[in-house]
């Protein structure tokens, strides 16, 4: 029974994993488009869309992170004691990403208040936390896929 409960837990956090990759394509999308001075009028609602935009993915990729500590990675580091360091180190960047997510709403929230955020940055430091986010998650799939096989006998 525990090992399907981690096989379900495995297949709804990649259904998770795509509706946050879109999530993440809709972001750069938004990013994309050309943003408006600090001064300008429009940049507040520039500012408070990307700033709702960061807070509904926090949600999402918070939520996601809980659940795949508890159904999937602990239950894979209990199984797989010789992938714990791999496992912690993912488990590691959770909280990373989400600490950056933060400190992106607020970046956000000052410059919806006309106010130059400390780091005027905040589309690219955006990007590079999409990118990490994506790359967090090829790892963490190349390793479940490497742990299941490794459980029916087809890896090494």
């Amino acid at each position: 029974m525990n090992d399907e409960r981690c096989e379900h837990g495995i297949t709804h956090a990649l259904e998770e994993h795509q509706e946050i990759r879109q999530s993440n394509k809709d972001l750069l999308d938004y990013l994309d488009r050309p943003r408006p001075e600090v001064s300008a009028s429009e940049s507040w609602e520039w500012a408070v869309s990307l700033q709702e935009k960061l807070t509904t993915l926090h949600a999402r990729v918070s939520r996601h992170f809980r659940a795949e500590e508890g159904e999937v990675l602990g239950k894979l580091r209990d199984k797989h004691p010789h992938a714990a360091g791999s496992l912690d180190a993912l488990l590691a960047e959770h909280g990373e990403m989400l600490k950056e997510l933060r400190s992106l709403i607020d970046a956000a929230m000052t410059y919806a208040e006309a106010r130059q955020p400390a780091d005027p940055c905040l589309r690219a430091r955006t990007r590079r936390l999409l990118v990490a986010m994506s790359e967090h998650e090829a790892k963490e799939v190349n390793l479940i896929q490497e742990l299941m096989f490794t459980d029916i006998g087809t890896g090494e």
